[in-house]
């Protein structure tokens, strides 16, 4: 993929990110995801980015982050988008572990993948939650083979308020 992460804090300022490719297998060094952006056990922020036609074979087309700890990490996307990205799990971003995920005026859009085409959030446990926190932003034109546009795991608390487009499609 594009940045590769492990127990590291990144964090971007109006980059862009695209046409990075991850795949398992051994073809290469990543075996879980993140086609632009993988992060095992640190924190990621991006402000005013843009995470564009990225793709792997497992989670988070355009963003996977995961973290195994039982000390939650935070990860925040604030203005930009996550376009044109696909991936088995969450063709836009995708999480998992014991997370506080913010996204505030972020487009997530015309992404694809066989669950979450837009978002994929899964704790790893009934104690370690991903909670969502997702504000002015647009949700729209995403495509999951098997479940809809966004997909959230049952493990899994939200807060969003003034969000278009969360929902199938």
């Amino acid at each position: 993929g594009g940045i590769y992460l492990e127990n590291a804090n990144i964090s971007l300022n109006s980059v862009i990110i695209s046409e990075n490719t991850s795949y398992s297998l051994g073809r290469v060094l990543n075996r879980y995801g993140g086609g632009g952006i993988f992060v095992n056990g640190g924190t990621f922020s991006m402000n005013a980015g843009s995470i564009t036609r990225n793709e792997t074979d497992m989670y988070g087309g355009g963003v996977f982050v995961q973290n195994e700890s039982s000390q939650v990490k935070n990860i925040e996307l604030v203005g930009g988008e996550v376009i044109g990205n696909s991936a088995k799990y969450g063709g836009g971003i995708a999480t998992c572990g014991y997370l506080q995920l913010t996204i505030n005026d972020v487009m997530i859009e015309s992404n694809e993948a066989l669950n979450g085409g837009g978002l994929f959030t899964q704790g790893s446990s009934s104690i370690e939650r991903v909670t969502l926190q997702y504000s002015k932003g647009i949700i729209r034109n995403n495509n999951a083979k098997n479940s809809g546009s966004s997909s959230f795991s049952t493990a899994y608390n939200k807060l969003h308020s003034d969000v278009a487009g969360i929902g199938g499609g």
